[in-house]
């Protein structure tokens, strides 16, 4: 089960909604930072509360508006999470994901064993994957929304109307 937006639910109601999940059969429960504002104390909070409540094993998936994707994602590892969401060179809505490079790369220097050779998946990226990518830099808007845990996907009505009203 992959709770986007999280953080839009207190963690007490997001771990019964975890519980009532495994209930109806999910495998794992997703912490999902959709935005990219959770603070670390945050994914701290939410992991411990459905570990409060019960035994799903829990995933955790990061934006990186704020910066943070790679430390929360091992947070989440540090908690128990049995799997932390990435993509190769952070591709992903807004200002991307965890990248999978640095997830193993920090994951080899905690001595967790990945079974990925670093240097093949590095080569695959920059091959591969960092050819697509067309942003540079550090986008305000991604940090505005991360800052505020405001979802990109509603960027576009922002758009419209501001358009349409001139703001």
């Amino acid at each position: 089960a992959n709770f986007m937006k999280s953080y839009t639910m207190p963690p007490r109601e997001f771990a019964m909604m975890a519980e009532l999940s495994r209930e109806y059969g999910a495998d794992v429960v997703c912490v999902v930072d959709s935005a990219g504002g959770m603070m670390r104390s945050d994914v701290e909070g939410y992991l411990r509360a459905v570990r409060d409540v019960s035994d799903i094993p829990l995933a955790f998936h990061g934006h990186d508006n704020l910066g943070l994707a790679v430390s929360h994602s091992l947070c989440a590892a540090e908690q128990g999470a049995v799997t932390v969401d990435g993509s190769l060179q952070g591709m992903g809505r807004s200002a991307g994901n965890a990248p999978t490079e640095r997830l193993v790369a920090a994951f080899h220097r905690m001595g967790y064993e990945t079974g990925i050779d670093l240097l093949e998946l590095l080569d695959v990226g920059a091959k591969y994957v960092r050819p697509l990518i067309r942003r540079t830099g550090h986008n305000m808007l991604d940090t505005v929304c991360g800052y505020a845990l405001f979802h990109s996907s509603f960027m576009g009505v922002i758009r419209r109307f501001s358009s349409q009203y001139r703001v």
